[in-house]
């Protein structure tokens, strides 16, 4: 089994994760014979999920967990410098890797139940990279002034061939 891991760090376990695919699609009629592609964008995965960090773990998470650290407190710090960081990172779940992804919501709730553990909630976005590609046009040189030839009408400009 595959440790669950936020940027390689090591979850005890992921009680609850879900994964939503949504899209946007135009409000606006398409032309008879239209792409509807063009008029469709898939928006980035969201995971959200729920995940438990115990002061005394098992498994793959108590080989990860360094000597004479509190892991619940060790996570949070982890977790919230990651989020400060604002970069993305990896999260692997029980759905899957994903790449590219960044925090849009990280919640620590407690209650009577919580114990000496640490409960976290979370929301991730996958980042979308775009390839930017730059062309360099060539320079127009100075045309200068040039007078309007007068006819009927508006005036009309005389424009030499740039070619």
């Amino acid at each position: 089994m595959t440790a669950r891991t936020i940027d390689g760090y090591v979850l005890d376990c992921i009680t609850e994760e879900t994964v939503s695919y949504s899209s946007e699609v135009t409000e606006y009629p398409i032309e008879s014979g239209g792409k509807v592609a063009d008029h469709l964008q898939n928006d980035a995965p969201v995971v959200t999920f729920t995940a438990v960090v115990s002061d005394s773990p098992i498994g793959d998470a108590a080989k990860a967990r360094g000597a004479n650290v509190v892991p619940s407190s060790e996570a949070k710090e982890f977790l919230l410098g990651l989020r400060a960081e604002r970069r993305p990172f990896t999260f692997v779940g029980t759905t899957g890797t994903y790449d590219l992804m960044v925090f849009t919501s990280l919640e620590f709730p407690r209650d009577g139940e919580t114990g000496k553990a640490l409960r976290i909630e979370a929301e991730l976005r996958q980042l979308t990279l775009a390839e930017v590609k730059r062309t360099v046009v060539r320079q127009v040189t100075k045309l200068g002034h040039r007078p309007a030839r007068s006819a009927e009408g508006p005036p009309q400009w005389l424009c030499p061939d740039l070619e």
